[in-house]
């Protein structure tokens, strides 16, 4: 598993817009089973009732692991890349 961490920034924290997107990227790399970690809670990234259940705000440290380093690095381009 190949993971990366990073610090959120979206102003108005992962929010359904947002996430939903992710949501769509994390669905193209489904077979490198793509998840995220935020204080020590992990959720399946193709999963959106999941990740919103995380409460991830502006400001927080959270992890991207997946099975393929294009996968994280797709998944971690798009979130900090988030413009709320």
């Amino acid at each position: 598993m190949i993971e990366k961490t990073l610090v959120f920034t979206g102003k108005n924290g992962l929010h359904a817009r947002p996430a939903g997107g992710f949501v769509k990227k994390a669905k193209e790399y489904k077979e490198a089973n793509p998840t995220l970690i935020f204080n020590g809670n992990e959720a399946k990234a193709t999963s959106l009732v999941k990740l919103l259940a995380l409460g991830i705000k502006s400001g927080s440290e959270i992890t991207v692991a997946a099975d393929t380093e294009e996968a994280v690095d797709a998944l971690v381009e798009f979130l900090a890349n988030v413009v709320d």
